[in-house]
Order: C-alpha cells, then structure tokens, then sequence
C-alpha cells in the first residue's frame, strides 16, 4: 500500500541560488526559456552528439530553444552538484524510459509550459510538473475522463475552476513521473486533494511513501512537485 500526502507549500519565496543539497531537501530550479537564450551559446561544447542531433530536428525554434536551453541549464546545475563539468554528466533511461544519473546518486525531473522550464533536484524519487494556467485548453473532458467524482466535484465547486483543475493536474503529472508511470486508464485512482491518501499497490509498481506539494507561482503558472516521504524541505531557486 502507497501512502500519498497531498498539500500545498507554505511558502513560494524564491532562494539564492545554492548547489549544496541536504538529503532532507528539494531543489526546484525554474528557468524563463525567453531571457535565457545566451545558454544556446553553450550547445556544441555542453550537449553530447545526440543531444545535438535531437535538437536539430525540431522544425519550430521555439521548440529548439526551449530543448536546448533546458537541456544546457540542466547539465550546469547538475555538474555544479556532482563537480563535474556540464558535458561529463551522464544519463541513461530507466523504468518508462525515465531518465536518470549514472555518474551520481542525485535523481531530478524536468518540466515545461510555455515560457518556463522546471528542473527538481533531490537524493530521492522526485517528479514535478508546471503547467501555464492563462492558456485556452479545454478542460472538460479531461476532468471527466482524469479525475473521480470526488476531484471532479471540488474543481466544479471551486470560485477559481481553472486554477483548481491545474493545481490538481500537476499534482496527478508529478506524482506520475516521480513514480515512472504513464498517464493512463489508472490516473483516476491517483490521488490530488488536500489529505493523506491510501493507494492500493495494483495502481503502482511498488509502494511509495510520497509527498506532493502546489504553488501558485506569480507569472500564471502552477507548480506541484512529488517527492519521497522523507524530504521535509522544498526550496524554491531561479536560475
């Protein structure tokens, strides 16, 4: 049996930048794509030769921008924590083809919504999800097809429906990728509301003891990021 303990973060104060990472902590790194561009600069001598090639077949420069400005901002912070230079970080894919480090014990998920870009650092499971709340998708058929009658009640209750339904649908995305599984016909039975929740051990590999946490952010965007029990601390960090 998982236990899940959903909640929101107490504060959303953004940090000094620091690159020491006790193993109580989170570190969430955000990254605005559009005042960030200088780190494309960095392509040819930080990204590895497939890295490079992935780059080069997105059609749109928005999308190569945001691919290699994430992909740069990724490989300076984790060197800054492993001391290794950028180019030396090593991954490989894992479980759901989930990336993960295989020159350190760091583990760390990315994100992505319009302008930002979200790296979670941490020296357990973690996943995050940042999704653009001001966009015009239409949410109604993604709360009735993702959400059980309880969720879908509380958003359809709610005086901020669409602000409700991204809090709990990054809370559902994190909570997903920390645990390296796919959205799918299970996503009803993973759980976003304010309280600690039993899961039954069919809807995920193993037991996880997980917490997830939202905020607001100033600039339109709504930020959950699930991580292992045993972190106490979420420390929020621009680049």
């Amino acid at each position: 049996m998982s236990r899940i303990d959903c909640g929101d973060l107490e504060h959303k104060e953004w940090q000094l930048q620091r690159v020491y990472l006790p193993g109580n902590d989170v570190h969430v790194w955000s990254i605005t794509i559009s005042s960030s561009k200088y780190l494309m600069a960095d392509c040819d001598t930080i990204l590895n030769v497939a890295e490079q090639d992935r780059a080069n077949k997105y059609h749109q420069p928005k999308d190569r921008e945001r691919f290699i400005v994430s992909r740069v901002a990724l490989r300076m912070l984790l060197g800054k924590y492993l001391g290794k230079a950028p180019a030396a970080v090593l991954f490989a894919k894992g479980q759901n083809h989930k990336p993960y480090l295989v020159n350190g014990e760091l583990q760390y998920n990315v994100s992505h919504s319009a302008d930002m870009v979200v790296i979670a650092i941490a020296k357990k499971v973690v996943g995050v999800d940042i999704e653009f709340t001001a966009s015009d998708l239409e949410i109604a058929d993604i709360i009735s097809d993702c959400f059980n009658e309880e969720e879908q009640g509380y958003i359809n209750c709610s005086t901020q429906k669409r602000l409700t339904f991204y809090k709990l649908w990054t809370r559902k995305e994190a909570i997903l990728k920390a645990i390296a599984k796919g959205i799918d016909a299970d996503i009803m039975h993973i759980p976003c509301l304010d309280r600690v929740h039993e899961v039954a051990q069919e809807y995920f590999a193993s037991d996880y003891q997980l917490k997830v946490r939202s905020v607001e952010l100033t600039n339109n965007y709504m930020l959950s990021v699930a991580f292992d029990a045993v972190i106490d601390n979420v420390v929020l960090m621009e680049w």
